[in-house]
């Protein structure tokens, strides 16, 4: 099992070398996506008001939120585990994301040309 921290993906590649790299870049965009903001995918991202409350909101619905979004939007990751760590005297909030990878044991990403 693998563990990320929201914030450690930060670069787009859009030719990713690895299924784990392509899926990670796929998180990025869910999580980085205000809900209701892409057409046609309205249920696409994450939920505004839990992110601007995050020391109000209740830990459950950010944890469902995240299950809800993977499930849908990037099957092929198998969520495990969703915490959140504050960091520093700033007031931040750390997703982290424990997870595994299906067919994680292929070598290269094979991309369908």
């Amino acid at each position: 099992m693998a563990q990320i921290a929201l914030s450690e993906i930060k670069e787009i590649n859009l030719a990713p070398e690895t299924l784990e790299e392509d899926v990670m870049q796929s998180v990025a965009m869910i999580f980085g996506t205000p809900r209701g903001s892409v057409p046609y995918m309205r249920g696409l991202g994450v939920d505004a008001t839990l992110v601007d409350n995050r020391l109000t909101t209740d830990i459950n619905d950010i944890v469902d939120e995240s299950f809800e979004q993977t499930e849908t939007y990037e099957p092929r990751m198998n969520l495990q585990e969703v915490s959140q760590e504050a960091s520093g005297v700033n007031g931040n909030v750390e997703t982290i994301l424990k997870y595994t990878i299906e067919g994680e044991e292929e070598e290269e990403y094979e991309d369908d040309e």
